[in-house]
């Protein structure tokens, strides 16, 4: 099971649901599935179209952000 801050699912342009009979899916099926999806994209199983850069280049990069990939500041 992932354990994150709520503010991680609220501010990723994410959407987990369910295709089961009955609705969305139980929360620990989708927490289990998310951290399936995190463990692919870290294996480099999946790709993402993101722009890493240095969080100490934020005053730099942030006024140039705005093309068709995600900026993503790193530690």
């Amino acid at each position: 099971m992932a354990a994150l801050p709520a503010i991680t699912l609220r501010s990723a342009p994410v959407q987990l649901t369910g295709s089961r009979i009955g609705g969305p899916a139980a929360l620990g099926d989708a927490a289990s599935a998310y951290q399936s999806l995190l463990q692919q994209v870290a294996a480099g199983e999946i790709s993402l179209d993101i722009d890493p850069v240095p969080l100490a280049t934020v005053e730099h990069v942030w006024p140039h952000a705005g093309s068709d990939r995600r900026t993503v500041f790193l530690p």
